[in-house]
């Protein structure tokens, strides 16, 4: 079964996805996107305004895909200590699911684009704060539980 995106915007993201991880973001261009995705250079700026707004989105739809296998691996808000306590495992359950697709994109490249490319290095990008009001969640049901410490 072919499993290619068939939409152009889909089909533009996959190829950044692909180029940012073979060259990096600095190398990859936006005729060699429009190239392996089978579409005019131009078709990517009606769908996104920059090179830094493609590469901005590739990440964004991994840091969701990222959340969602989070949410997957992880036990229920009912059940608190043992979602935190299942936290960090979870974790590197969703990262061994997202390996084999996006490879270092899920981690380095992205750490290395957001700190070249936010506004101030301490702001984290858009899945990277919902990862971390993920887990500061998982801390506060369990703490409201009388599951861990107060101060934590």
């Amino acid at each position: 079964m072919d499993t290619r995106p068939t939409d152009t915007r889909q089909k533009l993201m996959h190829a950044a996805a692909g180029l940012i991880l073979e060259v990096g973001f600095e190398a990859m261009t936006t005729a060699a996107v429009a190239r392996r995705a089978g579409v005019s250079e131009g078709a990517i700026y009606r769908h996104f305004p920059s090179k830094e707004a493609l590469a901005e989105a590739v990440f964004a739809d991994i840091w969701r895909l990222y959340i969602d296998l989070m949410e997957r691996h992880l036990p229920p808000r009912d059940r608190p200590k043992e979602r935190l306590d299942a936290f960090f495992k979870a974790t590197l359950a969703a990262l061994d699911d997202l390996m084999p697709s996006y490879g270092a994109l899920c981690q380095q490249d992205h750490l290395h684009y957001a700190a070249k490319h936010g506004p101030s290095p301490a702001t984290l990008p858009d899945g990277a704060r919902e990862y971390v009001a993920l887990i500061e969640e998982a801390i506060r049901l369990a703490r409201d539980a009388g599951q861990v410490r107060p101060e934590v």
